[in-house]
C-alpha cells in the first residue's frame, strides 16, 4: 500500500514538474519568468522534505521482520507449561500441544471446520469451540480434548455460547502489556505497579504487529501471536527474551503444567 503511495505521488510530481517547467519557458516572453521560478523552487523543496518522509516511511516498512530463536531448536526447560494453538495443515484444522520449554509437541485433534477459541478446563482438558449465531446452529460446536489420550467428546450445542469471551489481558498480578512499532522498531512494555518497563525493542517493519498476549498464571511469562502467524513466548524477568515458540499457529491458550513431559 505505501509503495502504491509513494509511485503516485511521484507520478503526480511528475506531472506538476514538467507542467511549471513549460510555464517558465512560458513566462519568459510574458515577463512572469520570476513567478514561475519561485514556483519551481516551492515545488522542490515540498517534493524534498514530502520524499524525505515518504521515504523513511518506506524503509522502515520494507524493513526484515524480527527473527527470534525458536524454542524448539533450543530448548529452555526453565519454562514450564503447555501452550495449545489451532494450526493450519493441508485441507484441515488441528489442534497442537507444545511444551513451554519447546522440548515437546504433538497434534492433539483435527477438525474439518475451524474452531476459534481455545480453554484449558480445570480438569486439564482442552475445550476447543467454535461460535456462531442461533440462526446458524451448524456454525455453533464444541469438543473437549484430552491431549495426553487423544480422547475427543462433544459439547452440547447449548453449552456453546453465540460468540466469545471478553478477554482479558491482564497479568495475574494485574499486569498490563502493551505493544507497538515506532521509528522502525517494535516495542512491547510492561506496566506494573505504575511503572513501565520495555520487555522487547526490535526492528521491524512498520507493518508488524503483536498482540493478543495470554499469561501463565505465575506471571513468569506470557505468549502472544505476531501478524506472521508465529506465537512467541515472552519472560517477565529483566532481562526479559522472546522467543519463536510456533509458526504457523494462532488463538493460544496456555496451561501452568507441562502434560507432554515424558513419565519420570
Amino acid at each position: 500500500m505505501l509503495i502504491a503511495a509513494v509511485i503516485v505521488v511521484l507520478l503526480l510530481a511528475a506531472v506538476m514538474f514538467r507542467g511549471v517547467i513549460r510555464r517558465i519557458r512560458w513566462a519568459e516572453h510574458s515577463g512572469q519568468r520570476q513567478t514561475w521560478v519561485s514556483i519551481l523552487v516551492l515545488l522542490l523543496a515540498g517534493l524534498g522534505v514530502g520524499g524525505f518522509f515518504l521515504g523513511r516511511e518506506l524503509w522502515n516498512a520494507l524493513k526484515p521482520t524480527p527473527d527470534f530463536t525458536w524454542l524448539a531448536e533450543q530448548p529452555d526447560d526453565s519454562l514450564v507449561g503447555t501452550v495449545a494453538f489451532i494450526a493450519t495443515r493441508g485441507d484441515g484444522v488441528c489442534v497442537d500441544v507444545i511444551s513451554a520449554s519447546g522440548r515437546n509437541r504433538k497434534e492433539a485433534a483435527c477438525f474439518s471446520a475451524v474452531p476459534g477459541y481455545l480453554e484449558w478446563q480445570d480438569d486439564r482438558r482442552l475445550r476447543v469451540l467454535s461460535f456462531g449465531p442461533l440462526e446458524r446452529p451448524q456454525d455453533r460446536w464444541g469438543r473437549v480434548v484430552d491431549v495426553v489420550t487423544g480422547a475427543v467428546t462433544d459439547v452440547p450445542q447449548a453449552e456453546v455460547p453465540e460468540a466469545g469471551p471478553v478477554v482479558d489481558f491482564k497479568g495475574p498480578l494485574g499486569e498490563v502489556i502493551t505493544s507497538g512499532s515506532s521509528g522502525g522498531r517494535l516495542h512491547i512494555d510492561l506496566t506494573a505497579d505504575r511503572k513501565t518497563r520495555t520487555l522487547l525493542s526490535v526492528n521491524a517493519p512498520s507493518t508488524y504487529t503483536v498482540g493478543g498476549f495470554v499469561w501463565s498464571t505465575t506471571g513468569g511469562w506470557f505468549v502472544a501471536k505476531d501478524d506472521l502467524d508465529q506465537v512467541l513466548l515472552v519472560t517477565t524477568a529483566d532481562p526479559s527474551v522472546t522467543r519463536l515458540l510456533a509458526k504457523g499457529a494462532y488463538a493460544p491458550a496456555v496451561l501452568d503444567v507441562d502434560l507432554l513431559k515424558p513419565a519420570g
